[in-house]
């Protein structure tokens, strides 16, 4: 059964199956690129995720993913700004 969030409430960051995967394409792309409508522990975010393709450098988007990925006990393998551009093109 899967629940319906909060409007306007994103998915919470810690301990988040997506910022914890050993591959971070995944999480890299959800920062790129627009996301909504997305199940995570049988809720779905039906918010709009916004995109920083545009308005980030890819050295700022390695750091912005690093953090979550670092950050409220979370342990996942960190990110390069070379691995970012990578999943851009």
């Amino acid at each position: 059964m899967t629940s319906i969030s909060i409007a306007g409430v994103p998915p919470p960051l810690k301990g988040n199956f997506t910022v914890l995967k050993e591959d971070p394409s995944d999480h890299i792309k959800t920062i790129l690129k627009e996301l909504s409508n997305k199940v995570i522990d049988y809720v779905n975010y039906a918010s709009l995720m916004p995109f920083f393709a545009s308005s980030l450098s890819d050295k700022d988007v390695a750091a912005m993913i690093n953090h979550e990925r670092t950050l409220w006990k979370n342990v996942a393998p960190t990110v390069s700004a070379d691995e970012v551009k990578a999943l851009l093109n």
